[in-house]
């Protein structure tokens, strides 16, 4: 579980971020969290 300040620091980073920065940002967390998903997918 992520601390207040984690959070926050998050929230300021991402405030600054582009959209297409977001989605990448987004897109890279998605692909990493569900890596050998999609690895077994892809057999």
């Amino acid at each position: 579980m992520e601390h207040k300040d984690d959070r926050a620091q998050w929230e300021a980073v991402f405030r600054n971020m582009t959209d297409d920065e977001k989605i990448d940002f987004v897109a890279a967390r998605i692909l990493e969290r569900f890596k050998p998903a999609f690895l077994e997918l892809a057999k």
